[in-house]
């Protein structure tokens, strides 16, 4: 689903957002975006309708300001954004993971389901490289973010996407670890940035995962926001060995 975000703009509705990108929708959806869903909506209706629905969707920044992704300019966001480290010898494996993660979240309650996945993790760490992409890294305001896309289904009808169910999927999925990979990985880059001067309380506005169902249906829960500390993110990049090359 990460393709389509590249067309993402201020667009005021889907009808608009149809009329300018309607025929690359249909090309992403592999020619069946004319195909008609229940209720008589084409593919292409409800991808659009789907796009304005997150486009619209509140985002809260560290300091309090509301802001939208409409207000995201092209200049300021980075689609499918790719990523390569070294990862130094180390004799630690994910149990490390755990530890480091265990000693920031201990108490919160909203990720005890994240540290009760990671207790049976114990994958050694090789040396290489970690490669990925992150579906979409934004600026606004001097706060970069990361904003991953998910299509899960979750149980199936809009009342799953509820704080505790997207919380399940997230641990089931080991997506909170990759949250915390992808906000490392965001955060020592701009550490290494030559002349950037990056602090984590003015540069860093955390993780936005999307469920794009839950969002489509109107559930406010279907869209995750975390800021994982400074402290825990050096933990992680310290775990991983990563090195800037």
């Amino acid at each position: 689903e990460g393709k389509i975000w590249f067309l993402a703009d201020d667009r005021e509705d889907a009808e608009a957002i149809a009329g300018s990108y309607g025929a690359t929708l249909i090309n992403f959806s592999y020619g069946v975006g004319t195909a008609e869903l229940n209720g008589g909506k084409t593919v292409l209706d409800a991808t659009c309708d789907m796009i304005e629905k997150v486009l619209s969707q509140p985002i809260t920044a560290p300091d309090g300001k509301v802001f939208t992704l409409r207000e995201v300019s092209w200049q300021e966001r980075m689609s499918e954004q790719e990523f390569n480290f070294a990862s130094a010898l180390s004799e630690e494996d994910t149990t490390a993971l755990a530890e480091r993660s265990r000693a920031h979240w201990q108490g919160d309650s909203a990720k005890q389901e994240f540290l009760k996945a990671l207790e049976g993790w114990n994958r050694h760490i090789p040396k290489g490289f970690i490669n990925g992409f992150i579906d979409l890294v934004f600026r606004h305001d001097g706060y970069f973010y990361v904003v991953d896309w998910k299509s899960n289904s979750l149980g199936g009808t809009p009342e799953s996407f509820t704080e505790e169910g997207v919380r399940r999927e997230l641990a089931s999925h080991g997506y909170f670890f990759q949250y915390l990979l992808y906000s490392a990985v965001l955060q020592r880059y701009l550490k290494d940035l030559a002349g950037f001067g990056y602090e984590w309380d003015r540069h860093f506005g955390g993780i936005r995962y999307v469920f794009l169902r839950g969002v489509c249906a109107g559930r406010e829960a279907a869209v995750f926001a975390d800021r994982p500390d400074e402290k825990l993110l050096d933990d992680i990049a310290s775990v991983l060995g990563l090195e800037v090359k």
